[in-house]
C-alpha cells in the first residue's frame, strides 16, 4: 500500500474550550499534545514535569486512561486535576417491539470512578474514550 493511500486518523484529535473546561481529544499522543499550539502552556508543564516519568511520549490519551492503574502518580495527578473522561459505551436497547439491539452511549466519568475499572471490563462493555475534559479552575489552581 503506497503512502496516497494512507490516511490518518483524525476523529478524537481536537482541542475546544469554553468558559470552564478545556476539552482534549482522546486520539492525541501526548507527544503531539506537546507540539500542539492551541493547547494550554499549564497542561504542556504538567505533562513535562509529572507524566513523563511514567509513561512513553507516543502513548495516546486515550490507552493510558484505559489502562491506567489506580495507584500510579498520574493518576493522583489527573484526580487532583479533577479530569473528567468521556467514552462511547455499548449498550442492549430495546425498541418498542421488545427487540433488542446494541447502540453506543456517550457516559461522562470521572477519573477516579473510570480508572477503577478493570481494562478486560472496559473491553467487554465496548468503551471507546473520546475526550478528556480538564475543568479550568483546577489547572489554574494546580502547581507546576
Amino acid at each position: 500500500m503506497g503512502s496516497q493511500n494512507r490516511q490518518e486518523y483524525k476523529d478524537y484529535k481536537y482541542v475546544m474550550q469554553d468558559a470552564g473546561n478545556i476539552y482534549l481529544g482522546g486520539k492525541y499522543s501526548y507527544e503531539e499534545i506537546m507540539d500542539h499550539a492551541d493547547i494550554s502552556f499549564k497542561i504542556k508543564a504538567i505533562i513535562e514535569h509529572y507524566m513523563t516519568k511514567e509513561i512513553d511520549m507516543t502513548t495516546t490519551l486515550e490507552s493510558h486512561f484505559y489502562y491506567m492503574n489506580p495507584k500510579s502518580f498520574s493518576a493522583r495527578t489527573y484526580e487532583q486535576l479533577k479530569v473528567k473522561i468521556k467514552v462511547s459505551e455499548l449498550i442492549k436497547k430495546k425498541n418498542i417491539f421488545g427487540k433488542q439491539k446494541e447502540v453506543y452511549e456517550e457516559k461522562l466519568y470521572k477519573i477516579q470512578d473510570f480508572i477503577t475499572i478493570p481494562p478486560e471490563e472496559k473491553k467487554t462493555k465496548g468503551i471507546v474514550i473520546q475526550e478528556i475534559t480538564f475543568p479550568k479552575m483546577a489547572l489554574l489552581m494546580f502547581p507546576v
